[in-house]
């Protein structure tokens, strides 16, 4: 499965829904751990499955997330590899894309939670808000930027 690149000036989030019965355990909410790999995660391009294609003539992006034991997450990957291993190699049906993970936090709502490379031995589940937090002034420059984009396509 080829995983298209989004690089894309202005995008809005929709969540879709699907609920899965799940032996994997509770979630659990983890605070955001201090180890480089965490810090340096959304620094980078993740890989998130859409609830349905992109549309060309539109900047939506359609997450999908998924209900596991009453409790709502959205997969995120941080390879390629790792969605591969995650799902067994299994076509979900779904399309996939690899979005700069920076971007993607800014389309977050602080309640969701985001489970990273689900199933896998390095999988975490940290929520939204505290990566908000944590990303806070990358966040803001890249607002900034695609602000400044959106008016100079305005003039």
């Amino acid at each position: 499965m080829k995983l298209p690149n989004l690089s894309i000036a202005f995008a809005f989030v929709v969540i879709g829904g699907v609920g899965i019965v799940g032996c994997q355990g509770q979630i659990k909410s983890d605070t955001i751990k201090t180890n480089k790999n965490t810090a340096e995660m959304f620094k980078s391009k993740v890989i998130v499955i859409l609830s349905k294609p992109l549309d060309k003539d539109s900047y939506a992006i359609n997450i999908q997330d998924y209900v596991e034991n009453g409790k709502s997450f959205i997969p995120v990957f941080t390879t390629k590899e790792k969605f591969t291993e995650s799902t067994n190699g299994a076509d979900l049906g779904k399309p996939t894309i690899e979005i700069d993970g920076i971007l993607l936090l800014s389309m977050m709502k602080g309640s969701k939670t985001l489970r990273v490379n689900p199933r896998l031995v390095d999988e975490q589940n940290l929520k939204a808000s505290e990566l908000m937090s944590q990303y806070k002034t990358e966040i803001e420059q890249l607002n900034a930027k695609l602000n400044k984009a959106k008016n100079d396509l305005n003039k």
